[in-house]
C-alpha cells in the first residue's frame, strides 16, 4: 500500500481549499523562516530577548494556523485529522513544558502544514530568503558593520562571517547546496560541479568548517556520478547504482543514528578504537558520552542547557543530532523524526536525487545538530508537500515504471 493511501485516503483537496491552504502556509512559513534565520546571525537585535519572544509567539501562531489548515482546508479522513491535531498539541506541550525548545514544534507544524502545497514554491522561497539573509550578514561582517566573530582552534583563526559560529556558516552553505542540487539536478553540468567545488573551498578557507567542506565535496561527487549514470542508464553499473541507492537512502538515517548512539555510549578513552574515532571526529564521542552522564535519557524530553560556542570551561554541546535530540527531545521524538525520513525515502525510492539528499542529511547529522532545525534543514517537508517538481524529466529521465512515478495529484 502506498503511503498516500494509508494517510490521505481517496479524497482530493478542492482547488479553492487547496489554494487557501497554500496561502495560509506561506503566510506562516515566510515570517517564521525570516525571524528564525535572522536569529542565527549577528545582525542588529538578532540575539535580543525581544526577537526570542517574537519567535516564540510566532511559533504558537504557526502551530495554531497549521492545525486550522488540517481541520478545515486539508482533506484527510476524520480520524486522521484528529490524530494529526492531537500530535501537534502534544508536541507543542512537550516543547513548552519539558524541552523548553520549539524547534521540534515548528518543524512538525510546517511538515504537516505543507500537505498539498507546491514543493517547488516552498523551496524557491526558502532558497531566496535564506540565501539573501546569509549574503547580507556576510557582506556586513566583511565590511565591519557587524562583528565577524573570530575563534581560535587547530592553531588558526576561524571566522563566523556574520553567523554566530564559524561552522554555522559552513553548514548553511552545505544545506543550501543540497537544496540547489535537488531543485536543479536536471540542469547540472560539469562546469557547475567545478564551480560549486570552488565555492566550497572559498567557504572552507575562512571558516575551516571541515565537516561542511567534506560533505559538500562528497555530495558533488555523488551528483557527478549521477550525471554519468543517467547518460549510461542501460549499463549494468547504472542498474546496480540505482538499486543500491534505493536501499542506502532507506537505511541511512536509522543506521547513522544507531552507530553514533552506540559509539558515544560505549566510548572510553582507554579503548583504542573509540578513542581513535573520537580523535578523528574532534571529540564528539567524548561529548556524547558526557551527555549520557550529565543529562541522561528520557522518553518525552527535558530541559537541557548546552554551553558551547565561545565557552571555554564546562563545554558540553552535543553536536550529533541524534544524541542532541535524544537528551533534549526524548526517545519518542528521535524515533518519530527517523520514521519521517524513512517514509520520505520509501516514498521517493525511485528518485535518486532525493535518496542522495536523505543520505547526506543522515551523515551530516551524525556530527551536526541540524536534523530538526528548519533554518538549516527543510527536507522534512518532502514528506507531505506536493512533489510535482520532482516529476519533471529531461532527456536523462529516471528509470521508473508508470506505477512508481510520483504523481502530483497524490499527497502523503
Amino acid at each position: 500500500m502506498r503511503i498516500e493511501e494509508s494517510i490521505g485516503g481517496r479524497s482530493t483537496v478542492s482547488h479553492d481549499r487547496k489554494d487557501a491552504g497554500s496561502v495560509l502556509f506561506f503566510l506562516c512559513f515566510v515570517p517564521l523562516l525570516l525571524s528564525l534565520t535572522i536569529r542565527t546571525t549577528v545582525l542588529p537585535y538578532a540575539q535580543s530577548d525581544a526577537l526570542w519572544t517574537f519567535n516564540y509567539i510566532l511559533t504558537i501562531v504557526v502551530c495554531v494556523a497549521m492545525t486550522f489548515k488540517v481541520l478545515f482546508l486539508d482533506t484527510y479522513r476524520e480520524t486522521t485529522k484528529l490524530a494529526v491535531v492531537l500530535m501537534l498539541v502534544l508536541v507543542f506541550c512537550q516543547s513548552t513544558f519539558l524541552a523548553l525548545s520549539w524547534e521540534l514544534s515548528a518543524a512538525l507544524a510546517l511538515c504537516v502544514g505543507s500537505f498539498g502545497v507546491d514543493l517547488r514554491k516552498i523551496y524557491n522561497v526558502y532558497l531566496v530568503e535564506s540565501f539573501a539573509i546569509l549574503l547580507v550578514a556576510l557582506i556586513l561582517s566583511l565590511a565591519g558593520v557587524i562583528p565577524n566573530l573570530p575563534f581560535e582552534k587547530f592553531g588558526r583563526i576561524r571566522y563566523a562571517l556574520g553567523t554566530i559560529y564559524c561552522t554555522d556558516f559552513s553548514a548553511r552553505v552545505f544545506y543550501l547546496l543540497l537544496l540547489f542540487l535537488l531543485l536543479f539536478y536536471t540542469r547540472l553540468r560539469i562546469p557547475y560541479i567545478l564551480g560549486f567545488v570552488g565555492l566550497s573551498v572559498a567557504v572552507f578557507i575562512p571558516t575551516f568548517g571541515k565537516l561542511g567542506f567534506a560533505c559538500s565535496l562528497l555530495v558533488l561527487l555523488i551528483f557527478g556520478i549521477h550525471m554519468y549514470v543517467e547518460r549510461h542508464e542501460k549499463s549494468p553499473a547504472a542498474a546496480w547504482w540505482k538499486k543500491a541507492w534505493a536501499k542506502i537512502g532507506l537505511l541511512s538515517m536509522p543506521v547513522a543514528a544507531v552507530v553514533m548512539i552506540l559509539l558515544s555510549y560505549f566510548y572510553s578513552p582507554d579503548n583504542r578504537f573509540t578513542s581513535l574515532v573520537d580523535k578523528v571526529i574532534t571529540g564528539r564521542l567524548a561529548l556524547g558520552r558526557n551527555g549520557f552522564a550529565e543529562f541522561g535519557v528520557t522518553v518525552f524530553g527535558q530541559s537541557v542547557v548546552y554551553r558551547g560556542a565561545y565557552v571555554t570551561e564546562n563545554y558540553n554541546v552535543v553536536d550529533c543530532s541524534y544524541l542532541h535530540m535524544l537528551f533534549k527531545e526524548g526517545v519518542i521524538a528521535v524515533l518519530a523524526v527517523i520514521v519521517i525520513y524513512v517514509l520520505i525515502a520509501k516514498k521517493y525510492k525511485d528518485h535518486l536525487p532525493v535518496m542522495y539528499i536523505v543520505t547526506m542529511v543522515s551523515l551530516n547529522c551524525m556530527l551536526e545538530p541540524h536534523l530538526i532545525d528548519i533554518v538549516y534543514n527543510p527536507f522534512m517537508l518532502l514528506l507531505l508537500a506536493d512533489p510535482a517538481m520532482l516529476k519533471e524529466k529531461n532527456s536523462h529521465r529516471e528509470a521508473e515504471s508508470p506505477d512508481d512515478k510520483i504523481s502530483s495529484q497524490e499527497h502523503t
